[in-house]
């Protein structure tokens, strides 16, 4: 009996040996197909980055890891972070870039970008602009954000050429209010929801404008796209 009793708890420790040895080789093979994805994400409410990563099974969403977030990081200097107001809503992070996941696009880089831009002699090209124009920069930036919020980042390359060129506050902000006012068109046009044309029109109706005809201007825009989308409804 007692060798009969070794025999079957030899056998157990083999069992045992081989199912953790299979756990193992599973484990790694896991571990072997996984991705890992990284990037960094954008806030429109202090334009800052931060960096994130987590770790997924190719070719799907599958997760396998808890997302890790880095530090935040300011991507604009002071002298354009002093034009933006002070807003009473939950910060929003937005995808900016990312690594592991080819076709994937985001818009939140172009500004990301754009306002780490320096030039030839590695001054804040944006920051100097905003020294340079305190009163368009004024304007410019809440505008900025404002789109920023709405993921309008197709606007953004547009709307730097004209600060570029501007040195009137009232007429860069009824230029850029065209510029958002077409890209806005677009997106309803893109629409499949009414309920998201109808958040686009009445984010735009409250776009805060500074000059009042610049700001009927705008009101008469969105009761015209309004007067539109009924005509060319079921």
């Amino acid at each position: 009996m007692p060798t009969a009793q070794k025999k079957s708890g030899s056998g157990l420790g083999c069992v045992y040996v081989l199912l953790v040895a299979f756990a193992l080789l599973v484990a790694f093979g896991v571990f072997s197909f996984t991705s890992r994805i990284s990037g960094t994400e954008f806030t429109p409410n202090t334009f800052q980055t931060r960096s994130f990563s987590y770790s997924r099974i190719p070719g799907t969403r599958l997760r396998l890891s808890p997302t890790s977030l880095g530090p935040t990081t300011a991507v604009a200097s002071i002298d354009v972070l002093k034009h933006l107001p002070t807003l009473n809503r939950t910060q929003q992070w937005q995808v900016a870039s990312v690594v592991g996941a080819p076709g994937e696009m985001h818009g939140a880089n172009v500004l990301a970008n754009a306002l780490k831009q320096r030039s030839s002699d590695g001054n804040d090209v944006w920051g100097a602009w905003s020294v340079r124009h305190p009163t368009v920069a004024a304007v410019f930036w809440p505008l900025v954000q404002q789109v920023a919020f709405q993921q309008l980042y197709e606007c953004i390359p547009e709307l730097l050429q004209i600060a570029e060129l501007a040195d009137d506050p009232v007429s860069l902000e009824r230029e850029s209010l065209l510029v958002i006012v077409r890209a806005t068109t677009e997106r309803i046009k893109r629409s499949t929801e009414d309920a998201q044309s109808t958040e686009l029109l009445d984010w735009l109706s409250g776009i805060s404008v500074k000059d009042p005809e610049n700001s009927r201007w705008l009101i008469k825009q969105k009761d015209e796209m309004l007067k539109s989308m009924k005509s060319v409804g079921p």
